[in-house]
């Protein structure tokens, strides 16, 4: 990889704003379907996909700031 560790190479701030605009579009479009699905399984499988794509952001965030791997987010 390069000399930070086992960064993945190219990690920026400004690739990891990229990475989070799909993120964001995804968790308000559940809002909108909500009401037109009305599915328990529905919610709880946006969240839970939601949750995991604010984790993976979170990571690049962190990792991209940081400009090293940050081992309790590894």
């Amino acid at each position: 990889m390069d000399d930070r560790g086992d960064l993945p190479p190219g990690l920026i701030v400004g690739l990891a704003v990229v990475d989070a605009v799909p993120v964001l579009l995804f968790c308000g479009s559940p809002l909108a379907l909500v009401g037109h699905v009305g599915s328990v399984a529905f919610v709880l499988g946006a969240v839970l996909v939601a949750v995991g794509g604010v984790g993976k952001v979170a990571w690049k965030f962190a990792t991209a700031c940081a400009r090293e791997n940050v081992p309790l987010l590894s």
